[in-house]
Order: C-alpha cells, then sequence, then structure tokens
C-alpha cells in the first residue's frame, strides 16, 4: 500500500536555489525594507539586515567568479558555528555556481580532511576562531592557503583575508539552471554518517531544497503554528541539514529574523525570547528537557512563544505530555526527516491529538512500510518506513553502491526507521533498523569508533552500540570490549582503569558528539553472526536488561 500526503499537490519552481531565494525576497511584503533585520547575534547583538545579506552576497559571488575563479560546480567548505555572516557566505557561493558543503566546528583535523577530500573541496570559509584548524587540514588535502577565507568582515589582527574582501561590482554571471539540470546538480553536500564506517556526503539538488522549503511552507499555512512575520531563535546548528533548511532558507520564505546562537546558552535563550519576542522556535529533544527542569525558566517571560518544533531525535512521550501541561499556550509538535530527505517528510498538525506521531506525510510525498522481505504492509502493520517525493536525495557522493542501497528501483528512500501507520494518516516510529546512534540529533556511526577503539593497544574486540541517556534524553555511544590482555581487567579497578584509558584516547580524536559517554563495559567475547557480523541487538537487550536489573548504578562508565 503506497501512501499519500493528506495535503493536496503542489507547484514547486525549478529553479536553482539561489534565484529562488533571492526572487522570494524580492517580492515579499516582509523584506521591503532593506534595513530590516534577518540575522542578529543573540549574544552581541551584531545584525545583517536583508539588504545587507543580498547585496553582500551578490558582491561576492561577483568575486568568486571573477577574482577568485570559482569555476561552477566547484566545492567550497563552511566551517563555522551559528554566525550573522554565515547565510552570506552561503547564498554567495551558490549564486556563483558552486557547491556549499557545510562542516560541523566541532571536527578533529582527521575528520575535517576527510570531508575536504572526500568533497573535493577547493575553498574553505572559516570562522576567526577555526582558521587554525583549517589551516592544518588544508595542508593535508593540498588546498593553498590563499585559498582559505576569514567568514567575518573584520579580520581581528589575521593576516587571513576576509570572504568580504572578494566583494566585486562586476555583474553576477547567474546559474541559468535548466529544467533537468536543477534536478541532478548538487548545490549542498552535506554529511551523513552510515552504519560501514565514514560518514558519506549527500547529494542534496537545487531541486531538493527548493521542493522542501516549499512543502514544509505549505504545511505551516495549513497546518501548523507558524506564522509569518515573525521573530525565530536561531539554536540549531547551521551547518547541520535541520538547521540549514529551517534557518538559512525557511525564514527568508516566511519573512522570519533569526536571532542567532552561536552556542546555546539557557540564560541567553531565556533572555532573548522576551526581548525580540520569539515567536517561534525548532528545538531538539535536551533543550525541551532543560527549558522543563532549568529553575530560571519560571522568572522568564516566554509568553511570545507560540510554537515548538521538535526534531532530530526522538522526543519521549512522557516529556511531550510534561511540556503540554505546564506550558499549554505553547503548541510542541514534533517532525520526521534526515539529511537524505532534504531534510522533512513529515510534521504533525498543531491540533494533532496524537502526541507521540511524527505527524504527517509533506505534499507531494509517499510513503510506503515494507518488513524484511520487502513486502508492502498495510495500516497498523509495523515495518520499515520508506519515503518517495522531491525531496529524496540525488545520492551519495562517489558512492553509487550506497546509494543503490537506500533508494531502491522505484524512488522509495528506506529510512532504516521501523514503525506505521494509521488510518487516518499519522505515522509512528517505534524503533530503528539502522544502527547509527542518534547523540542530540547529530549521528555516530558505530563501526567508526569500533575502527577507532580496535587501534587500542590493549583492546581485542570491540562492538559500539547507543543506549539511552536519561538524564540528557538522548543516545550516547558505548563500547563492548574485549581486552587483549585478562589480566589488566581481574578486578573493578583495573577495569576502571583500562575503561578511563579507552575512553581517553577515543575522545581526544573524535567530535565532541561522538565520544563514549556511555563508558566501556568489558566482555569475554562480543556476539557474532556465522558470518563475523556483530549482533548488536543481543548487546543492546543485554544491556536493557542490565539497566532494568541494576539501574543506573550497573553500568561501569568512565567519562572524561
Amino acid at each position: 500500500m503506497i501512501l499519500k500526503s493528506l495535503m493536496d499537490p503542489i507547484v514547486i519552481p525549478e529553479v536553482d536555489v539561489a534565484a529562488f531565494i533571492i526572487d522570494t525576497i524580492d517580492q515579499s511584503p516582509y523584506w521591503q525594507d532593506p534595513q530590516r533585520p534577518v540575522y542578529i547575534d543573540a549574544k552581541t547583538g551584531e545584525t545583517v539586515t536583508i539588504g545587507e545579506m543580498v547585496s553582500n552576497a551578490t558582491a561576492i559571488a561577483s568575486g568568486w567568479q571573477s577574482v577568485a575563479r570559482l569555476p561552477r560546480g566547484a566545492v567550497v567548505a563552511l566551517l563555522s558555528p551559528n554566525d550573522v555572516h554565515y547565510a552570506v557566505a552561503l547564498l554567495s557561493v551558490t549564486l556563483a555556481g558552486g557547491i556549499a558543503t557545510p562542516v560541523n566546528p566541532a571536527y578533529t583535523v582527521d575528520e575535517l580532511v576527510h570531508q575536504l577530500k572526500d568533497s573535493g573541496t577547493t575553498f574553505i570559509v572559516a570562522d576567526r576562531d577555526f582558521l587554525e584548524i583549517a589551516g592544518q587540514a588544508a595542508s593535508k588535502v593540498g588546498i593553498a592557503a590563499s585559498n582559505i577565507l576569514a567568514l567575518q568582515p573584520h579580520r581581528h589582527g589575521t593576516s587571513t583575508k576576509s570572504l568580504y574582501d572578494l566583494r566585486c561590482d562586476r555583474p553576477v554571471r547567474r546559474l541559468s539552471l535548466h529544467r533537468d539540470e536543477v534536478h541532478t546538480t548538487a548545490a549542498y553536500l552535506c554529511y551523513s554518517s552510515g552504519t560501514t564506517g565514514r560518514s558519506k556526503g549527500v547529494e542534496t539538488t537545487h531541486y531538493n531544497v527548493v521542493a522542501n522549503v516549499c512543502q514544509v511552507r505549505t504545511f505551516n499555512r495549513l497546518m501548523a503554528s507558524v506564522q509569518d512575520d515573525r521573530y525565530w531563535i536561531g539554536i540549531l546548528p547551521f551547518y547541520h541539514i535541520y538547521g540549514l533548511h529551517t534557518l538559512l532558507h525557511l525564514n527568508l520564505v516566511q519573512g522570519c529574523p533569526v536571532v542567532s546562537m552561536r552556542k546555546f546558552d539557557m540564560l541567553n535563550f531565556l533572555e532573548s525570547v522576551p526581548k525580540y519576542r520569539i515567536n517561534y522556535a525548532h528545538l531538539v529533544p535536551p533543550i525541551i528537557l532543560w527549558i522543563l527542569r532549568h529553575p530560571a525558566v519560571k522568572s522568564h517571560d516566554l509568553s511570545s512563544l507560540v510554537g515548538i518544533t521538535c526534531g532530530a531525535a526522538p522526543l519521549p512521550l512522557a516529556l511531550a505530555k510534561e511540556f503540554g501541561h505546564r506550558f499549554s499556550s505553547i503548541a510542541l509538535t514534533e517532525g520526521y526527516g534526515m539529511t537524505e530527505l532534504s531534510p522533512v517528510s513529515h510534521m504533525a498538525p498543531r491540533e494533532s491529538r496524537y502526541v507521540n506521531s511524527i505527524g504527517v506525510l509533506m505534499p507531494n510525498t509517499e510513503a510506503r512500510f515494507v518488513d524484511d522481505s520487502g513486502r508492502v504492509l498495510g495500516y497498523n502493520q509495523t515495518g520499515e518506513l520508506c519515503i518517495r517525493g522531491p525531496q529524496v536525495m540525488k545520492g551519495y557522493l562517489n558512492n553509487p553502491e550506497a546509494t543503490r542501497a537506500t533508494v531502491d528501483s522505484k524512488g522509495f528512500l528506506h529510512t532504516g526507521d521501523v514503525g506505521h501507520v494509521n488510518e487516518d494518516g499519522y505515522f509512528f516510529i517505534s524503533d530503528r533498523k539502522k544502527e547509527l546512534i542518534k547523540y542530540k540529533g547529530f549521528q555516530v556511526a558505530p563501526a567508526e569508533l569500533e575502527a577507532l577503539v580496535i587501534t587500542h593497544p590493549q583492546v581485542q574486540d570491540v562492538a559500539v552500540i547507543g543506549m539511552h541517556d536519561h538524564e540528557h534524553v538522548t543516545e550516547v555511544p558505548k563500547a563492548f570490549v574485549v581486552s587483549a590482555d585478562p589480566s589488566l581487567v581481574r578486578t573493578e579497578v583495573d577495569q576502571r582503569t583500562l575503561a578511563a584509558d579507552i575512553v581517553q584516547f577515543v575522545n581526544c580524536r573524535v567530535a565532541n558528539h561522538k565520544r563514549l559517554r556511555g563508558g566501556v563495559e568489558f566482555v569475554s567475547e562480543i556476539p557474532r553472526s556465522a558470518t563475523g557480523k556483530i549482533l548488536r541487538r543481543v548487546l543492546r537487550n543485554q544491556e536493557q536488561a542490565n539497566a532494568k536489573r541494576l539501574g543506573s548504578s550497573g553500568t561501569l562508565r568512565a567519562q572524561l
């Protein structure tokens, strides 16, 4: 049974992203005043107006073409936390005909090197605080130091040229993609982890981006509480597909300025809501928990906040109910998506009576559930969720095998998530078929951590799974380790010592979200199938049983 959206199909413009954004701004009643703020730094108050964003992006795009000689289709890496100048950089690259690859600024040099090399990056635009690591990674992949530009217009003592130094008054040669090219030309390369190892580049086309913005925009008009011409809070990382879509595209279409937070700070968040009359927030479960638990919430005015969309990871039902009870005037709804879906396929309507549902299908989107044999299932039958629609990625960069394994011959993307749909068209996710760990919305590949842990001299074998951290409402990676020398783990003191060493060994080599926050547990052997595949479900079942038997104190952790 193929399931269709409850909403009527919409017409999706077949244009490139830059043309779509600039034309929308030109025609929008909300952006007619060029002095209206579009990005405001929540901490410093630094502001970029809509006029400055468009004019600077256009001038820099001209410089990309005539000064930097950026070829069409060349890749530019954006290495930065949230910043009011991020949208200028992003728009300038797409306007010049380049491809932007946003990078997590928490990456280590080796992780950054992987993305730069895999994506074929030729230029790096880096936040002033990340110029050093950008230079280290660039030297390892052969990117010239002159091809590294500072994101901010002011150099602050650095000799590195600023992105704004590219500004040129020559006319920009617009991309002018043909209709078929819009469907096949990548606008962005966002990186998504896989179960088989290191992160993969997801080719998100111009059509994918425009389609998903139009889909969510239509949903917001018909079924949500997301109003136009209101201030949003910019907590989601701009380099993450969730933030990229919502805070660098959708907000422009809906005429909504973003109060940007470089790093999440609860007090800064609570102060910004009344100061800017924040109307809507896009959050993740750990921040919902903070709002429920932080003592300062009671002394701050959140009355302007009418809605919150929670995504990137499942929100526990108990928290959703508690939030609804305490903040009845704020509509808290969930959505569903992934990098490969550009990113949204489902959102829950404001008046949904199914609290734990991910919602309904976006317009122009189809879905089906299949069992392990590929048989298509019906209502209330549990299987893997598969999605087909204009937001489905082109594929994984230079990885046709992984693409074929994810998108089938009929165009359905296999999400790896297990769930069902009811007769009202509401979808529910109950489990994850994939083995990815989701830490606060960021994907962590067990295989990548296993490949690192096994290099520790005292490790003979290892398996990594995700365990639920109830305190922080997220999954965390935990390693099950077979010691190379049993004499080193005979006593609990010995185990704690070696566990701490392994955790330290891993944590200093990976990004923050990949750290072994679940600790290390020593076992005599790793459960495997006859073909040698790790049986992670066995470990998860053991972990759940131990948690019930021993409680939180039963897990041996070495958290550093």
